[in-house]
């Protein structure tokens, strides 16, 4: 199976170690384009050029997912709620229940999220923490 990983980018080594894990049991894995779009506005002080690569990097990521099988959510705590999904991987979600995609969580589900019913209603099935679940 092409499993597209999506989450937050604080989560890069995890996602990483993910992808070898999935490799090893024997699916193909796409992960997000590991390019670090933060030094463009923080370093260079460029707004207008950091949006327009952050923008092209999520088009290439829903391309991505529209041609896999499904996502895996990478939800792991974060800003002090547990099982985090953030915008981005909210978004990604959105567009593989649109293609008709699984649509995994690596961990149950987020607590005190106001987008709860929505990912509750996309009806992802949750790994608890185990990729052999896929």
């Amino acid at each position: 199976m092409k499993i597209v990983i999506c989450g937050s980018m604080k989560f890069i080594p995890q996602m990483k170690k993910v992808k070898r894990a999935l490799e090893k049991l024997g699916h193909r894995v796409v992960v997000p384009e590991l390019y670090d779009y933060h030094k463009i506005r923080d370093e260079e002080g460029d707004e207008k050029r950091f949006l327009e690569t952050k923008a092209g990097l999520i088009h290439t990521h829903f391309k991505e997912i529209k041609a896999g099988d499904g996502i895996l959510v990478l939800n792991y705590d974060r800003k002090g709620i547990k099982n985090y999904i953030g915008g981005n991987s909210f978004l990604e979600m959105g567009i593989a229940y649109h293609y008709h995609k699984k649509i995994y969580l690596l961990n149950d589900f987020p607590k005190d999220m106001t987008y709860l019913e929505e990912i509750k209603a996309m009806k992802p099935k949750v790994l608890k923490g185990d990729l052999k679940l896929l």
